[in-house]
């Protein structure tokens, strides 16, 4: 019983840290492509 709620928690924790790491990767790499466009607009 103790050890079903510690993985429990242990598992939550963990794609919670996988989470927020998936998004923060999605918003920095948007945001630095449309920092690049914008730096390099009218360059081509």
């Amino acid at each position: 019983m103790a050890l079903g709620r510690l993985f429990y928690r242990t598992l939550s924790f963990m794609l919670s840290i996988v989470m927020g790491a998936l998004l923060f990767k999605w918003t920095f790499d948007q945001d630095a492509n449309i920092l690049f466009e914008h730096l390099n607009k009218g360059k081509h």
